[in-house]
């Protein structure tokens, strides 16, 4: 099966078999996926300073957002060979699109046009859907919070490493490392098994049983109710008659019969819903584009380490989500998480509104020479009258003094990287961790390669729209007016978790799928489903 299935591990050194599955898919597969989308905040500005392409141009925002055109493809091609041939499989095939994007973007000696070509194929070999897939389908219930939010945790970790990494190294640097994580995650896949519920769903139940007990320990009394509970999704998927091989021509026929079922096609479009909001709060576009939206608030000194600490702060705030979606429900994470990065956006217009009202000559209340010598980023039309602003000489004299003026300008600069820094730790707690979670969770195991795959096409095309519309947004409306739409949108997407995300914390597949099923009925089931759960647990800790 395998090359780590040959051995027989007792059942205390297999218990952690699946946290060795888990670290190697999110340490590796999930941190390679973070390193694509963080890219392009290095790759810009060196390509800027290098005259290969100018700021806010166009060449430049097809760079940034061309990856999720790619991301588009791969989604769609992720979520049919997942389902046809395997999660493991799968990771393993879009490794090698994702290692020629990196070979390609390397070897561009700064072309355009090779790195546009290079840029598609990184965004084709992510593999989002199917690392959470794999994460998800390989947890115990207990674990099955803390895996899932970890894939969230390394994409972070990706983002804050190449954002180090474009710090030291020159770009072409950075895709032979990155590309070299690419080969660690093909190689490490050669030893870890295909998950249980695909297994099941094939009917290759003594296999599916064989990876249950190497991932949750050998005499661990629950893997045959564990194995049990598999068998619903996969004898439902083949509706009573002799699985097909795959590839069949039946196949379309029985996904679809599955996917209008209601716990079939109810959880699709709520998370194709959550996901769109998910992506629309901008976050991606911060991502993209971290070291120039520095550059334009104005800390022009060291964007790159104003960058790098809004990754770190993205990985932290991630961090802190798996931790507490261990103990706390995901829905009331994302609610309130959507919250405060609703409050970071709206202070980030009002701080950059206030930067711009502060700097007209109207004002009466900062120099020019005070704004370049503290780095703020300001023009003034040349017959803007500027003598006599602060000079005591003046009829009003001088407003403030010297020094009360550059200790404010430098507030005004601590400021947005405060809010931005506030908003992108609220983003990794819960609105970036629990919509990845969710897609493990919610759809059936007999169409969840399929659906998950449309979710993160859906995903990425809105990533796509954001992030090469984001330059045009800041242009036509102004840097306060685009913060704040993206906080219209966090606040929609914190009233939308309220009304319609449901609670899974702790609950089976099978709760869950039947939740779906019969909402109503299953609300007082679920309910006492999980104060059962929880009595068991305590029990047996005592």
């Amino acid at each position: 099966m395998s090359i780590l299935l040959h051995e027989d591990p007792s059942p205390a050194q297999s218990q952690g078999h699946q946290f060795l599955a888990a670290g190697l898919i999110s340490c590796l597969a999930s941190a390679s996926i973070g390193t694509v989308l963080g890219f392009s905040a290095i790759l810009l500005p060196q390509l800027e300073s290098e005259k290969v392409v100018l700021a806010n141009s166009s060449e430049a925002s097809w760079i940034a957002s061309l990856s999720n055109i790619g991301q588009l493809l791969g989604a769609l091609l992720t979520g049919w060979v997942a389902n046809q041939f395997g999660r493991k499989r799968a990771i393993m095939l879009l490794c090698l699109p994702l290692a020629f994007g990196w070979t390609i973007v390397g070897l561009s000696r700064g072309s355009v046009h090779w790195i546009c070509i290079g840029r598609v194929c990184q965004g084709i070999g992510i593999m989002s859907s199917v690392t959470q897939v794999y994460l998800i389908e390989i947890a115990d219930v207990n674990n099955r919070s803390l895996f899932g939010a970890s894939g969230a945790l390394s994409v972070s970790a990706g983002i804050t490493f190449v954002y180090i990494l474009g710090a030291i190294c020159h770009w072409t640097c950075v895709c032979g490392v990155c590309g070299g994580l690419v080969i660690l995650v093909f190689l490490s896949m050669l030893g870890l098994p295909e998950t249980p519920n695909w297994l099941a769903l094939q009917g290759q139940k003594e296999k599916a049983k064989e990876v249950l007990e190497w991932l949750h320990g050998k005499g661990n009394s629950n893997i045959q109710s564990e194995l049990e509970a598999l068998q619903p999704n996969a004898s439902e998927s083949l509706l009573d008659e002799e699985q097909p091989s795959i590839g069949s021509r039946n196949e379309p026929n029985k996904l679809w019969r599955e996917f209008k079922k209601p716990e079939g096609h109810r959880p699709f479009l709520l998370l194709i819903c959550i996901f769109f909001l998910q992506q629309s709060t901008g976050s991606f576009a911060v991502i993209f584009y971290a070291v120039t939206i520095f550059q334009d608030i104005g800390v022009a000194s060291n964007p790159y380490l104003a960058a790098i600490l809004t990754g770190c702060i993205r990985l932290l705030g991630t961090l802190l989500g798996t931790l507490l979606a261990k103990r706390y429900s995901g829905k009331w994470l994302m609610f309130t998480s959507a919250l405060v990065m609703a409050l970071g956006m709206f202070l980030l217009g009002l701080n950059i509104l206030g930067i711009e009202k502060m700097t007209t000559p109207e004002a009466n209340f900062l120099t020019i020479n005070t704004l370049h010598e503290n780095h703020l980023n300001v023009t003034f039309d040349a017959e803007t009258p500027t003598q006599g602003l602060f000079d005591d000489s003046s009829q009003n004299g001088s407003i403030l003094s010297e020094e009360r003026i550059k200790w404010l300008t430098k507030l005004l600069l601590v400021l947005p990287i405060v809010e931005i820094v506030l908003y992108m730790l609220a983003f990794g707690v819960g609105v970036g961790t629990v919509p990845w979670l969710l897609l493990g969770e919610l759809c059936p195991g007999s169409i969840k390669g399929l659906t998950s795959g449309l979710t993160v096409f859906v995903a990425y095309g809105t990533i796509f729209v954001v992030v090469k519309l984001f330059p045009s947004m800041i242009s036509v409306l102004g840097q306060p007016y685009t913060y704040w739409v993206f906080g219209m949108i966090c606040l929609v997407t914190a009233l939308f978790t309220v009304g319609f995300v449901p609670d899974t914390k702790g609950r089976t597949f099978q709760q869950i799928e039947a939740q779906f099923r019969d909402p109503i009925s299953e609300a007082f089931e679920s309910t006492q489903g999980s104060e059962q759960m929880a009595s068991n647990r305590n029990v047996s800790s005592m």
